[in-house]
């Protein structure tokens, strides 16, 4: 990894490695019934105070709140980050939490997401992304070496499908009658661009949004938006749900 991919995988490393240990400390809160709210809460704040100093040592415009997206203004390249999703695992000591980070570029005047990054910290994964060049999965926490490139599943078959979603079940469980919840979407994401699942229902933070449909692309997926909800999965399958949806 390198160029601004590499500064920004450095900046998230960085930004968690204190969150192992806190990820650990909250498994033993668990078993004390001590609330974890607080104390994850702590956790969060200096996982921004760390990106903020990282970050900004390379970029001029960050953006931290959904807020500031409404009074996005550069000239050349901005930062989106995401410190937390899945912060309700991380309360529980779940592992499936992650730090989300966007570079945006504008050409030919139109802004666009060119490289994103997913760190989950207590997977020990890291995923990243450049237009045109792939999503790709790296583990920092194995022997194997070098990254792995990523592509969506081939099922094309609804019934034999699996799918996951971070929305309201009742309505999704009549879609795709396979699902998984991990009450993170950028974990639901990682899964469906690894192909070990299927059809990808989420609605990400609008921080997220443009690196979430960057990342699909890349791993030669296909999406459609509907309501702020990206519905994502290979073209065949992508189409039968949108026929679906359509319909009801």
């Amino acid at each position: 990894m390198e160029g601004e991919i590499g500064l920004i995988v450095e900046a998230t490393r960085q930004a968690s490695r204190f969150l192992i240990r806190d990820f650990f400390e909250l498994e033993n809160l668990q078993t004390l019934s001590r609330n974890t709210l607080s104390y994850s809460q702590r956790s969060c704040m200096k996982i921004l105070q760390v990106l903020q100093e990282r970050l900004g040592k390379y970029f001029k415009t960050i953006i931290f709140d959904n807020k500031d997206l409404q009074n996005l203004n550069f000239t050349d390249t901005a930062i989106l980050v995401e410190t937390i999703d899945g912060f309700a695992n991380l309360t529980r000591s779940l592992p499936f939490f992650s730090i989300m980070i966007t570079i945006l570029k504008i050409k030919n005047d139109q802004v666009i997401a060119e490289k994103s990054v997913m760190n989950f910290p207590a997977l020990g994964e890291i995923y990243y992304v450049e237009k045109g060049r792939g999503a790709w999965l790296e583990r920092y926490n194995t022997n194997l070496p070098g990254a792995l490139r990523l592509r969506v599943s081939g099922v094309d078959n609804i019934e034999n499908a699996i799918g996951t979603t971070n929305i309201d079940t009742s309505k999704i469980a009549k879609l795709v009658p396979n699902l998984r919840i991990y009450d993170s979407y950028t974990y639901s994401l990682a899964q469906l661009i690894a192909g070990k699942l299927d059809i990808a229902i989420i609605k990400p933070n609008e921080i997220a949004n443009l690196g979430c449909k960057l990342f699909i692309e890349e791993a030669v997926g296909a999406f459609y938006e509907n309501n702020k909800t990206i519905i994502a999965s290979n073209i065949p399958l992508r189409d039968k749900i949108k026929h679906i949806i359509d319909s009801i």
